[in-house]
């Protein structure tokens, strides 16, 4: 755990307290997507334009940004759809200087999810591309000698403690923290730097964590702001044909993980319309021509209803997911012991989990099973 949390309400003191702590050379860590504190990765770049000796090194993925028009009329066109669709969010400045080949030398990018096709002519922003699972991510960063973590944070008191939670960006932070807390005990210049949003969702579980678990928190209403949420395009026949194909191929009683992305709405929509209106489900299979891999769908997938129902395991909980659980397509569960894993799977009564129960007495319960 650190010391004491120190409460800043303004950017440039908060960049300037971390600059104190881990010097003139920052790894800064930054969240994928929406989780990014904008205002002070801003800062931070800003800082490091003016003086040269800041070397600044920073480590996130899928910079979000609002649509640039390719000339005075298009802006003039689409400027009242921006500002209704994105507000007054603002715009990350590494991803302008990075877009405009104006990064100086003392300030490097590494992302390693990018839009597709985004960046295809810019050789600066390809060469700083890291091929990296989502899951390694942490790893990297600690390879490289992160010293500041930065993100987005919910906030909210019980029973008079200040709580914090890591909404929906907890994946790479929670990796990060037996880092911080080796660095923490060997006195090694490491900042976990929160930035509580209005908007940010407080999310339980192990995104929840106690204030001390912050070195600084910057609070302020200047720094809140309409989060990134652009409304989903209308899905195209073909994507709905993918997505129809695709369902079959879910096999009832599976396991589903889903991306982000229109072809992962085509297919939560057809797992929807094959769980809730079977018939018409079927229909629409036939009309895509789906009797062609009639052998695959009845080896590997199925047509019917859910009756056992999908295991939900995915890093990212798009929406879809939430209405596949709400319809009650997700709701297989998935147990962290196999023995009562193997009861469940051959539908063992609560009797029969109560004998295994029996036969463990050394294995300590919690007080509801853990359920993934």
């Amino acid at each position: 755990m650190s010391q004491e949390t120190e409460l800043l309400d303004d950017v440039g003191d908060c960049v300037d307290a971390i600059l104190q702590r881990v010097g003139a050379r920052v790894v800064l860590a930054l969240p994928l997507g929406i989780g990014k504190p904008n205002h002070l990765a801003n800062e931070f770049v800003r800082r490091a334009m003016a003086n040269p000796s800041i070397d600044l090194t920073i480590v996130t993925a899928l910079s979000l940004a609002t649509p640039t028009a390719s000339s005075a009329l298009e802006q003039r066109l689409l400027q009242p759809i921006f500002e209704r669709v994105f507000g007054a969010y603002p715009p990350l400045e590494y991803q302008r200087l990075a877009r405009s080949r104006q990064l100086p030398k003392n300030i490097q990018v590494i992302e390693f999810f990018l839009e597709p096709g985004k960046w295809l002519n810019n050789t600066d922003v390809q060469t700083h591309y890291l091929a990296a699972n989502y899951t390694h991510v942490a790893r990297e960063l600690m390879a490289r000698g992160v010293n500041v973590i930065a993100q987005l944070v919910a906030r909210r008191v019980v029973d008079g403690k200040t709580e914090y939670s890591l909404g929906s960006n907890p994946d790479v932070t929670l990796d990060l923290l037996p880092y911080v807390a080796t660095r923490r005990a060997r006195n090694q210049p490491i900042v976990v730097a929160g930035a509580v949003h209005e908007e940010m969702p407080f999310m339980l579980g192990a995104a929840a964590l106690p204030a001390a678990q912050f070195d600084l928190v910057l609070a302020d209403q200047r720094y809140n702001y309409p989060l990134f949420a652009p409304s989903n395009p209308e899905l195209a026949l073909v994507v709905h044909a993918i997505g129809l194909h695709a369902s079959s191929l879910v096999r009832d009683g599976g396991t589903l993980q889903i991306g982000i992305g229109e072809l992962g709405d085509a297919l939560c929509y057809a797992l929807l319309l094959r769980h809730q209106q079977n018939a018409a489900y079927r229909e629409a299979l036939h009309a895509v021509g789906s009797e062609h891999g009639a052998p695959l769908i009845d080896a590997a997938g199925g047509r019917g209803a859910f009756e056992i129902g999908l295991f939900g395991s995915t890093e990212m909980f798009v929406d879809q997911m939430l209405d596949l659980y709400r319809a009650g397509v997700l709701r297989r569960r998935v147990y962290d012991w196999l023995p009562l894993q193997h009861a469940v799977a051959r539908r063992g009564s609560k009797r029969t989990i109560e004998r295994i129960d029996t036969r463990r007495p050394d294995r300590r319960w919690p007080e509801s099973p853990a359920v993934r």
